[in-house]
């Protein structure tokens, strides 16, 4: 019976680790990804949208984060020009672009012109400074 009772309770107690093990790693799981819900929660994500309204295309900049963005700043980067200068000198940059807020650019469309450029957008939020995202523009 002595056997026994000490086998037994030599076996309860590798179960008791192996479980306390257990419960360890899945709270360092639940910590990591409240972590980076909540670093979600600092940070903006700017992206685009082409669409067209009647003849004219447009560009949509928008936020669909989950946190403000500021100093909002747009930078076409190839020599493509689909993108109206006056217009994003105008517009840009935008002082603070809240979350589902939006921009739009008119877009220059002639036969010779590209059907793709690339424009870099930059902006701060509380995350950081000078978040960057090169968004490829396909018309």
């Amino acid at each position: 019976a002595s056997i026994w009772t000490a086998r037994t309770t030599h076996r309860f107690n590798r179960k008791q680790i192996a479980f306390e093990k257990t419960a360890e790693r899945l709270n360092i799981l639940l910590i990591d990804r409240e972590a980076a819900e909540n670093r979600a929660l600092k940070r903006a994500e700017i992206a685009s949208n082409v669409y067209r309204v009647g003849k004219d295309t447009r560009l949509k900049v928008f936020n669909r984060g989950k946190a403000a963005a500021h100093n909002v700043r747009l930078e076409e980067l190839d020599a493509a020009g689909l993108l109206m200068r006056s217009d994003i000198e105008r517009k840009f940059p935008v002082e603070r672009l809240d979350v589902h807020g939006s921009v739009e650019l008119h877009i220059i469309r002639t036969l010779q012109s590209a059907s793709k450029t690339s424009i870099q957008v930059t902006w701060d939020d509380d995350a950081g400074r000078d978040q960057t995202n090169v968004l490829i523009v396909v018309i």
